[in-house]
């Protein structure tokens, strides 16, 4: 219920914040930190209330720079993922790169609803030039449906669907480039 709501009480706001804070490291509650860290920073908090949500974007962006633990990587970035904070591109794009892939997932989850050409760039550097895993791959081509592609972006589109060797996943992103007409 929390998640739809575009203004927090203080008492509920100070509930989702500790919820982020202090995680349960018990892999059975875990989502309860999880789903926190999902709410703390969304859009309709954005339009809700502004001030908080970038409270909460502060909570995560201070709360990422003090774990190196894989899950909780993936929990903070997931955050981040609803935020869509544009001031979080720098904060993101070493995670791009981490040596495990679900964290490297996560975080080009986390550039989805930036909708910039920024964020764009980040994301066609992360893939095309890092070229990432086929699971990271397989997990993140239906995000170019989510990036704000512009006309200097298309050549490094096409670069990627010429380089990628598997039909499948070539299907899945012209899927979802066909949002962008």
């Amino acid at each position: 219920e929390l998640g739809m709501q575009s203004v927090l009480t203080p008492a509920a706001e100070a509930a989702l914040f500790e919820l982020v804070r202090q995680p349960n490291p018990s892999v059975h509650l875990r989502l309860l930190s999880e789903q926190a860290a999902h709410l703390v920073a969304t859009q309709v908090r954005k339009e809700g209330d502004k001030a908080q949500y970038e409270r909460g974007v502060a909570l995560l962006v201070t709360e990422l720079a003090k774990t190196g633990e894989v899950w909780r990587l993936r929990q903070l970035l997931g955050g981040l993922q609803n935020a869509g904070s544009p001031r979080t591109l720098t904060l993101i794009e070493p995670y791009l790169n981490h040596s495990h892939p679900w964290v490297q997932v996560a975080a080009f989850r986390a550039l989805r609803l930036n909708r910039s050409a920024e964020a764009t760039d980040v994301f066609l550097d992360a893939l095309i030039d890092r070229w990432p895993s086929w699971k990271v791959r397989t997990d993140v081509v239906h995000l170019f449906r989510e990036m704000a592609l512009t006309a200097d972006h298309l050549p490094r589109v096409a670069a990627y669907l010429e380089r990628e060797p598997k039909r499948t996943l070539i299907a899945d992103a012209l899927t979802a480039l066909s949002v962008h007409g």
